[in-house]
C-alpha cells in the first residue's frame, strides 16, 4: 500500500512517451491462460475507438507482436513485457480504464 498510490494521470503518460489525449486502456499481467480472450477484448475495444490505445505490461513469452498483426492492431498496442515495481504506479497511473478480462476457471 505505501508503494502504488495516487499519481496524476498527464505526467504518467508524458513519461511513458504516451499522448495525452488518447484514450488508454492498460492490462497487466498477461498469462498464457485467457491470452486469446484477452486478445479478443483489445481488438474490440480498438475497433470502437480509433483513440484506444493499449498497453499491455506482464506479458508472458506466447504474446507478442506477431499475435497482433492478424488483429489490424499494429501502433494501437504498447507491450512492455517487463515493468520495474517501482514503476508500475506510473504505468497505472496513465490509464483510463484498467483492463481485467477473466474466464470461467474451474
Amino acid at each position: 500500500i505505501d508503494m502504488i498510490h495516487p499519481l496524476p494521470k498527464e505526467p504518467a503518460r508524458l513519461r511513458l512517451g504516451i499522448d495525452p489525449s488518447a484514450r488508454v486502456i492498460v492490462h497487466s499481467g498477461l498469462s498464457a491462460f485467457g491470452q486469446d480472450h484477452a486478445l479478443q477484448v483489445i481488438t474490440s475495444l480498438c475497433n470502437r475507438d480509433p483513440r484506444v490505445l493499449v498497453l499491455v505490461t506482464g506479458a508472458g513469452p506466447n504474446f507478442s507482436k506477431a499475435s497482433l498483426d492478424g488483429r489490424a492492431l499494429r501502433g494501437r498496442v504498447l507491450v512492455k513485457p517487463y515493468v520495474p515495481f517501482g514503476e508500475l504506479g506510473w504505468t497505472l497511473a496513465s490509464a483510463d480504464i484498467v483492463l481485467v478480462p477473466l474466464l470461467a476457471r474451474g
